[in-house]
């Protein structure tokens, strides 16, 4: 069964709606509807929290839909790739400003 499947099962045995659901992950019903018609997958945290809501295991929800596991694997790369990229670019604005504060501070010493 594919994961998008396995959302709508797992919220109508529990006797939930989507708008229940929505309201306990703080997201919008349609946002879940999205999930179960396999339009949109909820990151790793939000699947978490799935698992917690429906009383079953991460690898009861994801085992057997290989494209949802992959695609989870290509946001975490991009996920890592997006820090690195925020920590050198803030690494080169804090060079820049001390650059700059340095070179002030020479400016005023001199005459």
């Amino acid at each position: 069964m594919l994961f998008c499947e396995k959302l709508k099962t797992y919220r109508t045995e529990h006797g939930l709606t989507q708008d229940d659901v929505a309201a306990s992950l703080y997201v919008s019903r349609q946002t879940i509807s999205k999930w179960e018609n396999g339009v949109n997958e909820p990151d790793i945290h939000t699947i978490l929290r799935l698992s917690d809501i429906y009383s079953v295991t991460l690898d009861d929800l994801l085992r057997g839909d290989e494209i949802v596991i992959q695609k989870l694997a290509r946001k975490e790369r991009s996920y890592k790739k997006l820090i690195w990229l925020v920590a050198i670019l803030s690494g080169i604005v804090l060079l820049g400003l001390l650059c700059i504060s340095v070179a002030l501070s020479h400016e005023t010493i001199l005459p």
